[in-house]
């Protein structure tokens, strides 16, 4: 499914796909790093942004209403990267703000396809967010299972990370909330071992690893880290030996430090964990009334369909109506509430829940806040992202399947119907971004508007059909196993 996003696609359409391509490109050429607003985006990247069927408009880069077979073939430039030009344009380039890890990760695999036309590279940077992704599935299984859950709830969990369409969207662009996703997703399962008493040096050792990565690829890994502490010192109360708990937070701490040390520079450098904001102040700051209401509306508009189904569809539409992805929200909230009230039924202590779900509350409360700053400061609440908490997709789904679990009167029925839903809501989801995305006008059919994604297509058109054929035999494959585990 993320290798059918990562075609079907057009390039430069993921969220600040162009900020993370152009700084990948720069740090392959120059292999350093520049401070805050001091990288800026190199000229090929603007090149191929307008060939991708974006156009300048007011010192602004817009997209075409569609693209169609037409389209490519006035627009469409067969060069690479390198042709259309490594020189620095007067944009800044916002990936600077963040570690550079992700980068250095896909601009080592520049040097290996410089010389292919830039969609073409472009689909093979977008593989290595692939790869980065696709097994959180198994990971969220591995959580399951170490929380004591059996096979139904294991699929199930497994099967809830699939039925997120905008997860799988972003996994098939360039951005470094990828990297931060798997990350993540690995200190969570270690998080999750350590609530459950594996206090060893070696579990500490490769979720410190985890902690690193995470810290060396997004800001949204600093919850994480903090509460992934938290839990070694709940484990120490609950075995009465600060021993015990303190040898493994020790060796967990000191190899966090790898990736840590870039939050403590920016601390001395700029004054700030993470600095940020690319818009000037306003003369006079917003009232706080006024700004308080302008993030509350915000957030309810924006959010759950960007945790859900944005798929880059933005001009006053979407691909579904608003209260598709609201609904969606109350009901994962309300399953994972069911899981804190039934918690001695699934077997699960609710300090173990509790603690596993704070860095998703954590990370809510510091994303509301930061865009009350924003909205007081600049008049414009921004930075509210649904991709902002992949980095905690894993244990919000577990907990989430534990509490349905209990609410379905037979649990082995719980990955038939969660696959069914992921199936479904997945592959209406990319009818409904492709022919958004392509065709003669919004919305088209999505018939024509495939063979249009054809002729935009990086790679050959049977390849395409290929994996479209692939992804469906896969879904039904799954369901064929949900059924077997139901019998």
């Amino acid at each position: 499914m993320l290798v059918m996003w990562s075609v079907a696609i057009p390039m430069f359409r993921g969220p600040d796909e162009a900020d993370h391509v152009s700084a990948a490109l720069y740090w392959s050429e120059n292999h350093d790093w520049p401070g805050f607003k001091e990288m800026y985006l190199v000229d090929g990247v603007l090149e191929a942004r307008v060939a991708s069927g974006y156009r300048l408009y007011m010192e602004s880069y817009v997209v075409l209403p569609s693209l169609t077979a037409a389209d490519a073939d006035e627009v469409r430039i067969d060069l690479s990267f390198d042709e259309l030009g490594q020189e620095a344009s007067y944009r800044y380039n916002k990936a600077s703000q963040h570690p550079p890890l992700y980068s250095m990760i896909v601009g080592s695999v520049h040097s290996a396809t410089k010389d292919l036309p830039w969609d073409t590279e472009m689909w093979f940077f977008r593989l290595v967010s692939v790869l980065l992704v696709c097994p959180l599935p198994l990971v969220a299984a591995a959580m399951a299972r170490r929380l004591g859950a059996g096979p139904p709830v294991m699929v199930a969990s497994a099967l809830a990370i699939c039925a997120v369409p905008q997860l799988a969207f972003v996994g098939g662009t360039v951005n470094n909330d990828n990297l931060l996703a798997i990350a993540g997703a690995w200190l969570s399962l270690g998080l999750v071992s350590v609530l459950t008493g594996d206090l060893r040096v070696r579990t500490a050792a490769w979720a410190g690893v985890a902690a690193a990565v995470a810290l060396l690829a997004k800001a949204w890994a600093l919850p994480l880290v903090a509460v992934v502490v938290i839990a070694y010192v709940t484990a120490g109360v609950r075995e009465k030996s600060v021993r015990k708990a303190g040898v493994p937070l020790a060796v967990f701490s000191g190899i966090s430090l790898v990736g840590g040390w870039w939050w403590i520079r920016n601390l001395f450098l700029y004054g700030t964990l993470q600095p940020s904001g690319h818009r000037e102040p306003l003369p006079e700051p917003v009232p706080f009334g006024e700004a308080a209401m302008t993030v509350v509306q915000r957030f309810n508009g924006l959010f759950p369909t960007r945790f859900w189904s944005l798929m880059s569809i933005k001009t006053g539409t979407s691909a579904y109506p608003q209260w598709v992805p609201s609904v969606l929200i109350l009901l994962l909230l309300a399953c994972i509430v069911f899981a804190f009230v039934r918690a001695k039924r699934i077997g699960v202590k609710r300090t173990t829940l509790t603690v596993m779900a704070a860095p998703v509350a954590l990370a809510l409360l510091i994303m509301i806040g930061e865009a009350l700053r924003f909205a007081i400061t600049t008049g414009i609440a921004s930075g509210i992202q649904g991709r902002y908490l992949y980095a905690y997709i894993t244990p919000i789904m577990v907990i989430g399947m534990l509490g349905l679990s209990t609410f379905v009167r037979r649990s082995v029925r719980l990955p038939v119907y969660v696959g069914v839903f992921a199936v479904v809501f997945s592959l209406v989801s990319f009818v409904r971004a492709i022919s958004y995305h392509y065709g003669d006008s919004r919305w088209a059919n999505p018939f024509s508007a495939f063979s249009d994604l054809l002729a935009w297509s990086p790679i050959p058109g049977a390849i395409v059909v290929c994996f479209v054929i692939a992804v469906v035999g896969c879904a039904g494959w799954a369901l064929r196993e949900a059924l077997i585990i139901r019998s």
